[in-house]
């Protein structure tokens, strides 16, 4: 099940429907010095009570093609990851974070520097910037990881509450993602899209 099924579900974003699309290009260097590129559409559906259907189309170096759709549903307090390929739905719900959990963050906790950035205007939409650095860690050779600086660009929309543009930069040229709204509409989404498609067996089992 992916990682985000593991982690605690976020407070809904109510009475603000949004559908995005977005364009995600990632390229990290391998501690043997290749480079591995891969490009992401992301379409995000959000309806006014807070659930969110998350399609992402993912395209690798090796020619490799997946396509994975995770909704999250705050009323039910459970994810469904969909498995088209299969025709499977696995319902996960999420843990019960303490309130501890939930007002902190692991990555939060190390950010080291944070600035504002100057505002955007996206797809005519305002948005503010923030820039954020932290230690990160990177797979390394035999199982290890190493320690590299990441410096986040980001831009979110207040009025919606999502982030609609970002720049990820590891140190020493160890990669960099980039991801930016290429479409934005604030009409309700249908409701069959926050369930689960005809047809398909229902797994269900918690993390």
């Amino acid at each position: 099940v992916y990682t985000i099924t593991r982690l605690p579900m976020e407070p809904p974003v109510t009475g603000k429907p949004v559908s995005m699309t977005r364009q995600s290009r990632a390229v990290l260097r391998g501690f043997d010095g290749t480079d591995t590129t891969t490009v992401d559409v992301i379409k995000l559906q959000r309806d006014s009570q807070g659930r969110v259907r998350s399609e992402v189309d993912r395209e690798e170096t090796r020619g490799m093609r997946v396509v994975s759709v995770i909704i999250s549903d705050p009323i039910k307090q459970e994810y469904i990851v969909l498995d088209s390929t299969r025709r499977l739905a696995q319902v996960v719900h999420p843990p019960t974070a303490s309130p501890v959990t939930q007002s902190t963050d692991a990555d939060a906790q190390r950010v080291q520097d944070r600035q504002t950035l100057p505002p955007k205007v996206i797809l005519g939409i305002p948005a503010d910037g923030i820039r954020t650095s932290r230690p990160t860690e990177l797979p390394a050779r035999d199982g290890k990881t190493i320690d590299v600086q990441l410096t986040v660009d980001s831009w979110r929309s207040r009025e919606l509450g999502v982030e609609l543009e970002s720049e990820w930069t590891y140190a020493d040229r160890m990669g960099e993602i980039s991801s930016k709204t290429t479409k934005i509409d604030q009409s309700e989404p249908d409701a069959s899209l926050f369930m689960v498609p005809g047809g398909y067996t229902v797994l269900r089992g918690n993390n």
